[in-house]
């Protein structure tokens, strides 16, 4: 960790008063349980992604400035990670407002995918895939789909969304071949965003957020 006068040059004064100073600014990013971010860090794992924990500093067109939650930070300010995780998820809901709606309202022309999509992610487009972890939020987008959906985890921005159809096969190899090539295009081209290899799949009435394979829905 940075020693005290580095942080002073970077952080805000607040920041540098104990967990008290930044709690309110915390936010959770989901990133792949591979990344090499992951040194050092602390974090969860859901799945095959895991959730770091960060602290808002700002947003300059589009880049997001933040204090990454590591090891030496919960030493030094003998933070719960219980604790910390509820903040996050409270604050992070101000800091990052949901955006869940259907895929026209970013591509403006015709259509061209006969599958009705649900973009998860927030207003900033910034840590969208985090989205997934606010209360009520696969319920809006199961709710747009009419139904039970699987997840297409696209990129740490966002998520996509689509109806199950009852265990459809087209379905399923929709899901696969369309997180193949996102992925395909991440580790090519931009590694930072890729978030997992999983698809995943959510019943709407038992609330239940599994891997798709669990559900037996992928042969």
């Amino acid at each position: 960790m940075q020693n005290t006068t580095q942080l002073n040059s970077i952080l805000p004064q607040s920041f540098l008063n104990g967990y008290d100073g930044f709690k309110d600014r915390l936010f959770i990013k989901l990133v792949h349980q591979g990344s090499a971010r992951l040194k050092h860090t602390y974090f969860r794992t859901m799945f095959d992604m895991a959730l770091t924990y960060h602290a808002f500093i700002s947003n300059n067109n589009g880049s997001l400035v933040s204090m990454r939650i590591t090891d030496s930070v919960m030493n030094q300010f003998g933070i719960d990670p219980d604790r910390m995780h509820e903040d996050a998820l409270i604050s992070m809901q101000k800091l990052f407002p949901e955006n869940i709606s259907f895929i026209e309202e970013y591509i403006t022309d015709e259509r061209q995918d006969p599958t009705p999509t649900v973009v998860i992610t927030s207003a900033r487009f910034l840590c969208g895939s985090s989205v997934i972890l606010y209360p009520g939020a696969l319920q809006k987008a199961s709710s747009l789909l009419n139904g039970d959906i699987y997840l297409i985890p696209s990129s740490t921005e966002e998520m996509f969304a689509v109806k199950d159809h009852g265990k459809n096969p087209e379905t399923l190899r929709y899901c696969r071949e369309k997180l193949e090539g996102l992925n395909s295009l991440n580790r090519q081209f931009d590694p930072d965003h890729l978030l997992s290899d999983t698809i995943l799949h959510y019943d709407a009435q038992m609330q239940i957020l599994q891997p798709a394979v669990e559900f037996k829905a992928i042969e």
